[in-house]
């Protein structure tokens, strides 16, 4: 089996660490199944900045007739249904438009995906105190600014840095800022980029929300990202010791190694239960939205 220290590392693996080291090792080594809310979130994505990914697959997927399909596709295809494709172009579509229309606070023209000389999906090999990284930010415009696109719920400034905070997205446009910095000086530790997240929704009329990091924001990205080198760190250390000692290195541990209590506090749970945690898939079914796509 790869051992971790020889598996780039990325920010879609690194955030695992919030859950368990090993949840972060399962998915350093195997990535993680997409829900019908990332396969979505994906498909926006890819009409928006690399359409040439997109198919449409008018079938069930399961079955003979799907595995062949599958095979059939470039490895990197991102294949939707007939509704999923329908809402990823009403979301590309809306995404150029608030290109269009987007201005900084000076009142000038601010393109973050597809102005003039922006890098999209471009690759950044780098790293970090020796240990290999990789990142792709969605759009960059190399030591002025970093865009990252989200597929979200809601937009609303309200509830969206709610999500932001609990899925640590300002963790994510660090990194990139750091990749982005190394990439052009080979230092991480270079002056920092303007840092957006653009939010679209992916339902009709497909609102388009822009935020810029404030240094709050960033110093709390920074601090969850620095958490997770030093927990990599750690982790790995123990896979070295045990090879040294001709031991099989051993899984990374998860929530608790001891017996936990169990407290049940005597009160309603709106947001366990779903709440507005909840919205309908592309086929109209409620499910509990997972936005952790790494979009």
């Amino acid at each position: 089996m790869t051992p971790i220290r020889d598996i780039p590392a990325r920010w879609s693996w690194l955030k695992m660490f919030d859950r368990s080291p090993a949840h972060a090792q399962h998915a350093a080594r195997h990535g993680k199944d997409p829900t019908a809310a990332m396969r979505l979130g994906t498909a926006g994505h890819a009409a928006a900045l690399e359409p040439h990914r997109i198919r449409v697959y008018d079938g069930t997927r399961r079955g003979k007739a799907w595995d062949a399909y599958q095979a059939s596709q470039p490895a990197d295809a991102v294949i939707c249904s007939p509704a999923e494709y329908a809402r990823a172009l009403g979301m590309a579509a809306a995404l150029r438009r608030a290109d269009d229309e987007r201005t900084d606070a000076h009142g000038r023209p601010l393109p973050l995906l597809f102005g003039p000389g922006v890098i999209r999906e471009g690759l950044i090999e780098w790293s970090h105190d020796g240990r290999a990284a990789t990142s792709r930010p969605d759009a960059r415009l190399p030591g002025k600014w970093i865009a990252d696109l989200k597929c979200a719920r809601t937009g609303d400034p309200t509830w969206f840095a709610r999500d932001a905070t609990r899925q640590a997205y300002p963790s994510q446009l660090v990194m990139y800022d750091r990749a982005d910095a190394y990439a052009r000086t080979g230092d991480r530790r270079a002056i920092s980029c303007d840092l957006y997240s653009i939010v679209v929704e992916p339902f009709a009329p497909y609102v388009v929300t822009t935020y810029r990091l404030t240094a709050s924001a960033y110093t709390f990205g920074e601090r969850k990202l620095d958490a997770w080198w030093s927990l990599l760190a750690q982790h790995e250390a123990m896979d070295d010791a045990a090879i040294v000692l001709g031991e099989e290195p051993q899984p990374w541990p998860g929530y608790a190694l001891s017996v936990t209590d169990l407290e049940i506090d005597d009160m309603p749970f709106p947001e366990i239960l779903g709440g507005d945690d909840s919205n309908a898939t592309a086929d109209g079914a409620p499910e509990a939205i997972d936005w952790e796509s790494d979009l």
